[in-house]
Order: structure tokens, then C-alpha cells, then sequence
């Protein structure tokens, strides 16, 4: 009998999503984090659950020849990238096999061979991220820090001094802020006590500069404009700096408000030849680079002719309707996010997409109101968050009858679920892997499926 506590020695055999590594200890399941297939592990048993058992590695006792050494100081303690040590050419194969195995496992599928497509590999495996969101802290002494949770432990917070996935430039803004809100004697917010002023710091990379965004737990509208006229004096690729006002208990760098406070553009990003303008609590895919090669994609998976009416769902800031409205005769784009629609509409705007729609409403409601209308969409692309399609949003999909549907998806876990239900009334014809995430267990995919007639 194995109880919570116990040690173990024991031979791991694959990845699996979230990260872990799996094996068996006397015929039980286990999941460990921190090691490799193929390695030999001392480890203790954490958790006891029904179906399997969870463990703290203690110890590598046969490494795996896919080690190799992590470039980021914080690798290990930092729960932000947890394959930094793994080969990336390994990491893409379990990628690779991780979708494989959630379609065949959690979504009953089982797909000819030729309906796999070789995995894309990021363009870049370090210094990808367009994005960092941090946390305010003070230390011992009482200077405000900057950084990131230790993974598991967010009553705390360790002073950023790097990140190998995210451009040199953000840990150096991101210390640049951190020493002015000293200098200005600003407050952190104590979650406990619910009083402070900062809270989160997000720092985003486009094509034309840096953009910053302070989330702060009241209005203190002349020092925060002290602390941003400050970052931009100090560092001169910074566009642009904004408030977000989050005062709910709710740990997130995200508001029902955001502002302007210092700076002199908007901040752009450049993707295959189109131009986007992104506001501070809009959502835009973290890796540029992967992104194009995503949609670059999607956009030869679909073949459009030019005389298809298209339907994207969780539209963002129009990026995938105005990449695709060159190739589609019209687009309506929905989306559930004021900010997120206002920045589709100006980006629509700059690049002449003259052709494109966006309401802003549940994706639900917005569908049973295109059914209503009578609305025969020839083509719907979805990319919806990481918790996928409610059975709702797929039954209405499914009335509306497109010839086409692709879906992108950044987890193998729920997409397995939908493309189940999906499978009934279409076809899959091919899932392409495209990694956006390298050093983490993320994995993005693109599913093209197409109406069985009958």
C-alpha cells in the first residue's frame, strides 16, 4: 500500500500536458514535474488521488541524454518555463505526441495517419515573447521589486532580473519602474489587507516600441503620472504608459478601467503585412513570430476562393478576420471584449479592410442572432480561451452549417473534447501543431474540418 509520504524509486516513460512527467510506481500511475522520459527518479509520493499519484522529485538518478543546460538564472524556481533544461528538438516531439494522445485518449478519435501534419517549430526558442506580466513587491528592506511568483508559492514574489523568453529590454524597464516607485515612495497592495497602491506591472514588445501597464488598486492619478513620465524620460522605447484599475479582490492585472498616463503613440505590431494597434487589456498572441506562421497557416489550410462569407468567433483585435478578409468576399467578427473591439475597428480601419463586420456580444448570443437572421457562413474559424467551447456555442455552430470549420486551440485537453462533439456532423481532415510556447508544455493547433453531406 502506498501512502502520501512514502519515497519511491522509479523509471519515468513520457510527457504529458501541464508538464509532467508519468510513470508507474507498483502498477499506480504517478505525475512528477521537473523530470524526463527515461529517466531513473527518487521521488516522494505528494498527493494520493483515485486515479493516480503525485509526486515532488527528489532526486535525478539516471538523467536523460536530452538534458542540456538552462540559459535563465531563475529556471527552477520561476514556474514561467518549465523545459528549459530539455533539447527543443524532444520538447516538440512530446508536443507533438502530447495532441496526439489527447484526441485519441480524451476525445475518442482515431484519425488515418495523413491527418497529422509535422509539427512547426517557433521561428525563435528564445527571446519570443512580445508579453511579461509581473507583480509588485517590497523586500526586506522596503524597496519595491518587481517579479514573478515562485512556482507554487503565490504569497510571494522573487526580484526579476531576467527572463530568456522575453527581450532583454522588459527585465530592464521593468527595473527602471520598480526604482522610480521607490524613489516616489509609492505603496504595494497587500492582498490581505486589501490597501496598497501597485499591483501588477505588464510590459508588452511591438514593432515601434515598448508599451507600459500599471495595475493599481486605486486612482492616484498625479503620482502614477509622476512614476510614468519617469519611465518614458528614462528609456526612450517606451511609446507609451497606462493605468488599469483593478480594485476587487481579485488577483489579476486585468480592471474594469485602464487610462492613459504618459508617452506619445499607441503601441503597433506588425504581422504578415498588416499593421495592429493594441490597448491595454487587449489580447494579442504572445509570440509575433509563431503568430504569423499560424495564420500564415490557417490561411493556406482554408484555400479561400474570394467569394466566401466568413464567420471568426473570439475575434480579439481583428487579427485573424483582417488577415483573411484579402481572401473572403465579407467577415464578421465577434467578439465579447469592448476594448478588444474598439482596437479591431481601428486596425480595420489602417488596413483597409473594408469588408469586415464586428459585433461586440457573447459568442453565444451573437450566434443565436445569425441564426435568426439567416446567416450561411460558408467558413467559421474559432479561437477560443484555454476552457474551449461550451456544448452551446458548438450546437450553434453546427445549425449554422458552415462548409468549413478551423479551430485553433492552445489546449489538447479541451479541444479533444469539442472536436468529439464536432466529429459528428464534420470530417477532420488534418490537425496541425504549431509551437508558440517553446521551454513550456503549451502547444498550439490548428484543426480544418469540413461538412460530412449527406
Amino acid at each position: 500500500m502506498i501512502r502520501k509520504g512514502d519515497k519511491a524509486i522509479f523509471k519515468l516513460e513520457k510527457l504529458v500536458y501541464k508538464g509532467y512527467a508519468a510513470g508507474h510506481i507498483l502498477g499506480q500511475f504517478t505525475l512528477t514535474r521537473g523530470a524526463y522520459p527515461g529517466e531513473v527518479v527518487l521521488a516522494t509520493v505528494t498527493k494520493k488521488k483515485r486515479d493516480f499519484l503525485e509526486c515532488r522529485l527528489d532526486k535525478v538518478l539516471i538523467p536523460s541524454k536530452k538534458r542540456v543546460e538552462p540559459r535563465c538564472q531563475h529556471f527552477g524556481i520561476c514556474g514561467g518555463c518549465s523545459w528549459q533544461d530539455l533539447d527543443y528538438n524532444e520538447q516538440l516531439l512530446w508536443k507533438e505526441r502530447i495532441v496526439r494522445e489527447s484526441l485519441a485518449r480524451l476525445g475518442g478519435l482515431s484519425l488515418p495517419e495523413e491527418s497529422f501534419l509535422p509539427i512547426i517549430p517557433s521561428p525563435k526558442i528564445f527571446e519570443y515573447r512580445n508579453k511579461l506580466e509581473l507583480q509588485f513587491a517590497q523586500n526586506q528592506n522596503g524597496e519595491i521589486i518587481v517579479g514573478m511568483h515562485p512556482r507554487g508559492r503565490f504569497n510571494t514574489v522573487f526580484k526579476l532580473r531576467e527572463c530568456r523568453l522575453a527581450s532583454p529590454k522588459i527585465s530592464e524597464i521593468a527595473d527602471v519602474v520598480s526604482n522610480i516607485a521607490s524613489e516616489l515612495r509609492l505603496s504595494t497592495y497587500n492582498e490581505r489587507k486589501r490597501q496598497g497602491l501597485l499591483r501588477y506591472l505588464t510590459i508588452r514588445e511591438g514593432t515601434n516600441g515598448f508599451m507600459v501597464n500599471i495595475t493599481v488598486f486605486r486612482r492616484e492619478r498625479e503620482l502614477l503620472s509622476e512614476l510614468a513620465r519617469g519611465v518614458v524620460d528614462s528609456i526612450g522605447e517606451v511609446r507609451v504608459v497606462n493605468y488599469i484599475l483593478n480594485d476587487t479582490p481579485s488577483s489579476t492585472a486585468y480592471g474594469m478601467e485602464s487610462g492613459y498616463l504618459a508617452g506619445d503613440s499607441d503601441l503597433i505590431l506588425e504581422m504578415l503585412g498588416k499593421r495592429f494597434i493594441v490597448s491595454p487589456q487587449s489580447f494579442f498572441q504572445t509570440n509575433t513570430d509563431g503568430a504569423s506562421i499560424l495564420y500564415q497557416k490557417l490561411s493556406e489550410m482554408l484555400d479561400l476562393k474570394g467569394g466566401e462569407s466568413l464567420v471568426d468567433l473570439f475575434s480579439g483585435t481583428g487579427t485573424i478576420g483582417i488577415i483573411l478578409s484579402d481572401k473572403a468576399e465579407r467577415v464578421v467578427a465577434i467578439e465579447n471584449n469592448p476594448d478588444a473591439v474598439k482596437d479591431a475597428k481601428r486596425n480595420a480601419k489602417i488596413n483597409g479592410a473594408n469588408n469586415i463586420r464586428f459585433i461586440l456580444a457573447d459568442v453565444k448570443n451573437a450566434l443565436s442572432k445569425l441564426i435568426t437572421d439567416g446567416e450561411k457562413p460558408d467558413v467559421i474559424v474559432v479561437d477560443p480561451p484555454r476552457d474551449g467551447l461550451s456544448k452551446k456555442i458548438i450546437s450553434r455552430i453546427v445549425e449554422l452549417a458552415p462548409r468549413k470549420i478551423a479551430y485553433i486551440s492552445c489546449n489538447p485537453t479541451t479541444v479533444a473534447r469539442d472536436l468529439k462533439e464536432l466529429s459528428e456532423k464534420y470530417r477532420i481532415l488534418s490537425i496541425q501543431p504549431v509551437d508558440m510556447f517553446p521551454h513550456t508544455y503549451h502547444i498550439e493547433t490548428i484543426t480544418f474540418m469540413e461538412k460530412i453531406m449527406t
